[in-house]
């Protein structure tokens, strides 16, 4: 379901994603529209400055609340660190 970055994405095309995923449209356009999704937003600020209150620039990864350089090598070694059973280990 993913579309190429430059593939503009619609109302249509979001629509579509909806009814794929069986997600309400009209819960989704109301949320967008209305107040809800504002309320979300500054909530969801509030809990990024939290997690990073420092400036960041993206990706900013962070393994166990640690900021990791975002390069895989860097990634898998803070993951296997921290007690991960991946295979890269």
């Amino acid at each position: 379901m993913d579309a190429p970055w430059n593939d503009p994405l619609t109302w249509g095309k979001s629509h579509k994603c909806a009814d794929q995923l069986s997600l309400s449209w009209p819960k989704i356009s109301d949320c967008y529209n209305g107040t809800r999704g504002d309320v979300l937003e500054k909530e969801a600020s509030k809990l990024f400055v939290k997690a990073f209150p420092k400036p960041v620039y993206f990706p900013q990864i962070t393994v166990d609340g640690k900021v990791v350089d975002a390069d895989y090598d860097s990634v898998v070694k803070a993951a296997c660190n921290d007690g991960a059973s991946s295979s890269a280990c």
